[in-house]
């Protein structure tokens, strides 16, 4: 729907092509906005479907729908967004393909897709919808290319919850995003109850302070009256608030979202999911280097190279939301101690996090943003989430080398390649350590790295002793590990800095080179079933250091319990929102049709789409029919 039309300026096609045919774009951007810091942001997506998840289970028209009616569905529904989103902006053979998804022609194959997901999630449509690390798992398998894409899951923890300025942050670093909130029954700011919740898609996060901001977003459970057939595609607008609230005795900074609503519950923000094209981390000489091989949109990613001497460089990571560089620093004789800092990535600042590290070798994260060092004979956790709390322990021996986690109990894994034996601890590193012995038949001494599979627990190594990378698994007649595959080429040099992204996923730097190997024992050649392929990081050539990034879930079922379950009933109570259907000619995003929308036109003049894209009259180009709708309602302000 759009204002009244209010004293609208008349100008002839060819005055709106000459005031902006020079200063056209050079590329029609669907992600823009800016993200100063945590407090200060306004980012925002367009082109972004809007599906609905009330579908009707059966009726005589021939047209499908969900069991229950899709009451339960909006986490699979508000996913489907994203991968529609996804196969529109550079992936087309991701499902659910590229399609008119406002067109009743493609309702039904949105309802089968919306149903494959809510399988993959086990979204039970009757009670308690979508739970726990479901919608996470689900949303991997259903995008069916883990290999190019992150999807990352954030829960509250400790002091720290999910908000807007997560959101923000992703859609900064090419991805995408959906939140999930919470309703719940509440003391004054203690949250007694979490009663349910829901899932949608934002389109804008903005944020001028410490507390107050705006979310726009896609409601997968509006959409008017109809259950068979897709509504028009319209944004939520609501404010938020950014309070200390308690949870189970711990006060955190939690978003709630102000509805407005009389049902005495306060609706918070406590999940996130992000979806990521693959990145990476390395440094050459003189530089720390962000690697980022796609993005979903052309939006102007932030810099990628920092200033930083390799003299000083015993190791870096990416930390699990992929937004900062963390460079652990060798200790100067006489000079200084190591110590970790943080590289901002929006600023380039660097913050020092950690100090006082007398013999610093490698540092990993775990999925719950917790950093482990090693230091010497000194195992050290620090919750960069919780103020940087540090716990620590001695490790039993001195010649420990290298680092992994394993997500799949959260244990924290020590390399001493001298004995070839793994101290595994658990993750908050008390106890004695379960000593794990390899097989002592391979050369590894030196520098070394090694990275884990969490679900049989195989492992790959590489040394400075060697141009190759050996494997060891468990042998399941004696219990122990045995040595498994040898990756030796040509084109192998100095391997290093070895990761497992997925257990049939290994990438590791070379001279030269970053080496891709994938698991495919049908093809019957390769190292015992492990192929090498082409990677979406080939072309890049590696420093002494380097990290990829990969799927994350910070999901503790002691934690987040079924009371985490994401439905839709009872039907939400938000009074406090506007809602605005899209706007035709509003190609940014920002409720007017003006020049700048204009000028994203005429880039994509010619060219094939539908809505936002240009293709206002839906006949799946971007032609002069589209040039008039725009014109017709250029000078409007949307509501």
């Amino acid at each position: 729907m759009h204002s009244s039309r209010h004293a609208r300026q008349t100008f002839s096609i060819a005055t709106l092509i000459a005031a902006t045919w020079t200063a056209a774009p050079q590329a029609s951007a669907t992600v823009s906005g800016y993200y100063n810091n945590s407090t200060n942001f306004n980012m925002y997506v367009t082109n972004m479907p809007d599906f609905d998840q009330v579908r009707a289970a059966s009726n005589p028209l021939g047209v499908l729908g969900l069991a229950n009616n899709g009451v339960n569905h909006c986490v699979p529904t508000s996913a489907l967004n994203l991968c529609a989103y996804i196969a529109k902006h550079g992936y087309p053979s991701t499902s659910p393909g590229v399609a008119n998804w406002q067109s009743d022609t493609t309702y039904n194959v949105a309802t089968i897709n919306i149903g494959i997901l809510g399988a993959y999630m086990n979204t039970d449509p009757f009670s308690g919808g979508t739970g726990g690390e479901a919608g996470y798992l689900g949303l991997i398998q259903y995008l069916a290319d883990p290999y190019t894409f992150d999807v990352d899951q954030y829960y509250p923890v400790g002091v720290w919850s999910p908000n807007l300025a997560l959101i923000a942050q992703i859609y900064a670093n090419g991805g995408l995003a959906n939140l999930c909130y919470g309703r719940y029954s509440h003391n004054g700011s203690t949250l007694t109850t979490r009663n349910s919740g829901h899932c949608v898609t934002p389109v804008r996060v903005s944020q001028g302070g410490l507390f107050s901001g705006e979310l726009r977003y896609r409601d997968p459970a509006t959409g008017g009256s109809s259950m068979f057939n897709q509504s028009d595609w319209a944004t939520t607008t609501l404010p938020t608030f950014a309070g200390f609230f308690t949870v189970d005795g711990q006060t955190r900074v939690m978003t709630e979202m102000l509805t407005g609503s009389t049902d005495g519950q306060l609706r918070i923000i406590d999940t996130v999911y992000g979806v990521t094209p693959i990145s990476g981390l390395t440094n050459s000489p003189t530089l720390v280097k962000f690697l980022n091989p796609s993005f979903f949109s052309n939006y102007g990613s932030p810099p990628s190279e920092f200033a930083f001497s390799a003299a000083l460089l015993a190791d870096l990571a990416l930390d699990p939301d992929g937004t900062n560089a963390w460079v652990l620093v060798e200790n100067v004789p006489g000079v200084s101690l190591g110590k970790v800092q943080k590289i901002n990535r929006q600023d380039g600042t660097t913050q020092t996090c950690v100090e006082n590290l007398n013999d610093p070798k490698a540092f990993r994260f775990n999925r719950h943003h917790e950093l482990y060092i090693l230091d010497g004979r000194i195992l050290r956790c620090v919750a960069v989430k919780q103020g940087n709390a540090q716990t620590t322990t001695v490790l039993p021996g001195s010649d420990f080398q290298a680092i992994a986690c394993d997500p799949s109990d959260d244990s924290i894994l020590v390399l001493n390649p001298v004995t070839k034996q793994i101290a595994k601890y658990p993750r908050s590193l008390t106890g004695a350590p379960t000593m794990l012995q390899l097989p002592t038949n391979f050369p590894l001494s030196g520098k070394c790295w090694f990275d884990c599979c969490p679900e049989d627990k195989s492992m790959w190594l590489c040394s400075e002793a060697s141009d190759s990378i050996f494997e060891v698994h468990i042998d399941p007649l004696s219990g122990r590990y045995v040595q498994g595959p040898v990756i030796a080429q040509a084109d192998i040099v100095n391997p290093r800095c070895i990761n497992m992204r997925m257990c049939d996923q290994l990438i590791v730097a070379c001279d030269g080179s970053v080496k891709e190997f994938r698991y495919m024992p049908g093809r019957g050649d390769g190292y015992d079933g492990w192929i090498e392929l082409n990677s979406v990081l080939q072309g890049i050539n590696p420093g002494l250091c380097f990290d990829v990034s990969r799927s994350n879930s910070n999901h503790d079922p002691a934690v987040h319990g079924p009371e985490f379950d994401f439905d839709d009933t009872p039907p939400d109570q938000i009074f406090a929102r506007t809602e605005s259907l899209d706007c035709i000619g509003d190609m940014d995003g920002d409720d007017d049709v003006d020049l700048d929308d204009l000028q994203a036109f005429l880039f994509e003049f010619g060219e094939e789409g539908y809505w936002r894209n240009g293709d206002f009259s839906q006949n799946g180009l971007v032609d002069l029919e589209d040039l008039q709708l725009l014109l017709f309602y250029f000078g409007e302000i949307c509501n």
